[in-house]
């Protein structure tokens, strides 16, 4: 009996053995099935978050397709929009506008925000600003619109979409810190007054109008005075044989050395190019014709043209008969012709 009760006892204790063996075992699966499923938990919450990310990012796109959409919807409302930039170095009153419009046609806009229509503007903030002008109707006369805005910096009438300019003259008149200007969308096939168009605008370096019709324009009397700064100046379609009045109109342009015009400056009907490229001391080389100057109504005067021109060492006058110069010989001394 005692012997049985031993092998039970042994039985017992192997048995006990086991159990005690197993039971880790047990808890080492227990373990990674808890793990197995946090890891399924995680996966799950990363791919949530993943499509509900990718959901707001579409839905973002959306809406700023739904503004910019907005947005050209509420452009569509406008014929012309110009575009500005105006720079402020303290909290003074600055002329933002000639105003020869009446303001219930045009809308203002100043750094995003629409304000009351107003000639002049206090900024709070030193440094560049943006100004948006938006016109309900066509534009036919531009003439003095920002005469006299000494803080306008840049301009830009590309959405000017609505427009037949006849009078442009002193459009820019005394901007001298315009320093970039765009006006590539204006018809002007019907302007016949140029004068003055960005007189005093000394910060500029460059200017394209290459697109400009100029057929029907009379004067362009100090078109460019005191444009200090200018050095190249692009009018390659211009067409001056209408012109008239030429006096003064690159005078003072001490830094400008070249001008672009496809087939020169014609002074067909021109009576007047008195001091015309007076004191263009960088000036090198220009373009004349004259297809009337044989016949006995040839009046122009021509007094000081190139007066002060020290840098100037051609002028291309293929279309001049040169014996009817004679009495201009003064003005194109130490110039070769």
């Amino acid at each position: 009996m005692e012997e049985f009760d031993e092998n039970d006892n042994v039985n017992q204790k192997l048995t006990d053995m086991e159990n005690n063996i197993k039971k880790p075992r047990k808890y080492k699966y227990i373990i990674l099935l808890i793990l197995l499923i946090l890891i399924i938990i995680g996966v799950i919450i990363i791919i949530v978050i993943s499509v509900k990310s990718s959901n707001s990012s579409s839905n973002n796109e959306n809406n700023k397709d739904n503004d910019n959409n907005d947005n050209n919807d509420n452009n569509d409302n406008y014929d012309n929009i110009i575009k500005a930039i105006f720079y402020s170095e303290d909290s003074n009153l600055i002329k933002i506008i000639n105003n020869p419009y009446d303001k219930l046609n045009i809308e203002l806009f100043i750094d995003e925000k629409q304000i009351d229509f107003v000639t002049e503007y206090q900024f709070q903030t030193s440094g560049n600003h943006s100004v948006i002008f938006k016109f309900k109707e066509e534009l036919t006369n531009l003439s003095s619109l920002f005469n006299g805005c000494e803080h306008l910096k840049e301009i830009d009438f590309s959405g000017v979409n609505k427009n037949n300019i006849k009078l442009i003259n002193n459009l820019f008149d005394g901007c001298t810190s315009l320093e970039k200007v765009n006006l590539d969308n204006l018809i002007t096939s019907n302007v016949v007054n140029m004068d003055s168009m960005f007189k005093g605008c000394t910060s500029l370096q460059y200017i394209n109008l290459k697109n400009f019709e100029t057929t029907n324009v009379t004067s362009m009397e100090k078109m460019f005075q005191y444009c200090k700064s200018l050095i190249s100046v692009d009018l390659e379609k211009f067409n001056t044989k209408n012109v008239i009045n030429m006096r003064s109109m690159f005078d003072y342009c001490i830094n400008l050395i070249k001008i672009n015009i496809k087939n020169g400056f014609d002074l067909t009907n021109t009576l007047n190019a008195i001091s015309m490229f007076f004191y263009c001391t960088s000036l090198k080389e220009v373009s004349l014709k004259n297809e009337n100057i044989n016949g006995e109504s040839s009046t122009i005067n021509m007094r000081g043209m190139f007066e002060r021109c020290n840098s100037l060492i051609k002028i291309d006058l293929t279309k001049f008969e040169r014996k009817k110069l004679k009495i201009y010989k003064i003005f194109f001394m130490n110039v070769i012709v």
